[in-house]
């Protein structure tokens, strides 16, 4: 609870959904923060775990956090939790996503070029009229940021998920 778990190596989850949830909320909750030097894996078994605060802050260019492929790894930030994004790519796969609760427009970093999610983003919203980020792209393209504006409240939640695809080729037809 309001302490920092500094990973160098895998995130293994054995069976547990409230293991790194914390009691502080936003900034000042608990905090898993990835800084291996090689490629690391997050993997969670049995049931969904949901985490406070995750930042991405791997040393090398290119590093990355993959998401592995077991129907309860998706990367969950609850309602008061923050991604930040500095340095490294989180890569879902296909069926995974990074899911950000935290319906304020501060619930995920804009990302960089070094430091995207590689597959699936799902934010939630609120009823604000705000901005939301989402910083995605892929391996090959890199970082393609994408912005969502309301420009008006909206007048119920909701939630949305956003990956990118490049254009032609084996991603026709862009709805998988």
């Amino acid at each position: 609870n309001n302490r920092v778990l500094r990973l160098y190596r895998n995130f293994t989850n054995a069976n547990g959904n409230t293991t790194i949830i914390g009691t502080g909320a936003g900034a000042g909750g608990s905090l898993i923060e990835f800084v291996g030097n090689t490629p690391q894996t997050f993997t969670n078994n049995g049931s969904n775990l949901v985490l406070n605060n995750v930042t991405m802050n791997q040393p090398i260019p290119g590093s990355s956090v993959t998401l592995a492929n077991n129907g309860f790894s998706n990367m969950i930030l609850g309602t008061s939790g923050i991604l930040t994004l500095t340095s490294g790519r989180i890569i879902t796969g296909t069926t995974n996503e990074v899911v950000i609760q935290n319906t304020a427009s501060a619930g995920a970093s804009t990302g960089n070029t070094n430091s995207y999610v590689d597959g699936w983003m799902r934010r939630y919203f609120g009823t604000s009229a705000v901005t939301y980020d989402f910083a995605v792209g892929d391996a090959t393209m890199g970082y393609e940021r994408a912005t969502l504006e309301f420009t008006s409240a909206p007048t119920s939640a909701y939630q949305l998920a956003m990956r990118f695809l490049r254009w032609g080729g084996s991603n026709l037809p862009l709805v998988p």
